[in-house]
C-alpha cells in the first residue's frame, strides 16, 4: 500500500518528485564527503561540484554495482558502513582521473609524465 501512495504521489507531481530526489542525492552526498574530509586529499579542492569518492585500492566500478548498484545507493552504503576510512577516500575529479590513468597524480608525486609531445605520439602511432 505504501508503495501505491509513492508511486501516485509521484504522479501527481513528476517534477516535484525529481526535485525532491535531486535533493536527496546531494544531501546524501555532502554528508559522505564531509564524513571522509570534505576536501581532495591530494590538492585540496574542497567545491563539492568537483569532488568524488575514491576506492583507495582500485576496482570502484565493480565495489559499487556489488554492494549498491547505481546512484545515490553507494553513498547510502557508505552511511550504513560507518564511512569505512581505510579503503575510501576523497579526490577530485582531475586527480581521480590521473590515479585511475597513471597510477600516481602531478600535484603529489615526484615524478611528471614522460616528457612527449602530441606530435611524438601520432608519429608513433601513425608513421608516415
Amino acid at each position: 500500500k505504501l508503495i501505491a501512495q509513492q508511486e501516485a504521489r509521484r504522479r501527481a507531481d513528476p517534477q516535484g518528485h525529481r526535485a525532491k530526489k535531486r535533493q536527496g542525492t546531494r544531501n546524501i552526498r555532502r554528508l559522505v564527503i564531509d564524513a571522509y574530509g570534505g576536501r581532495c586529499k591530494c590538492c585540496g579542492e574542497d567545491r563539492i561540484e568537483f569532488l568524488a569518492i575514491d576506492h583507495v585500492n582500485g576496482n570502484g566500478r565493480q565495489h559499487r554495482l556489488k554492494v549498491s548498484g547505481k546512484g545515490n545507493r553507494f553513498y547510502r552504503w557508505l552511511k550504513k558502513n560507518g564511512f569505512p576510512k581505510d579503503e575510501f577516500r576523497v579526490l577530485c575529479h582531475n586527480c581521480n582521473q590521473s590515479f585511475g590513468l597513471y597510477g600516481y597524480c602531478p600535484h603529489s608525486s615526484p615524478t611528471s609524465f614522460p616528457p612527449t609531445t602530441v606530435q611524438d605520439d601520432y608519429d608513433e602511432y601513425f608513421p608516415l
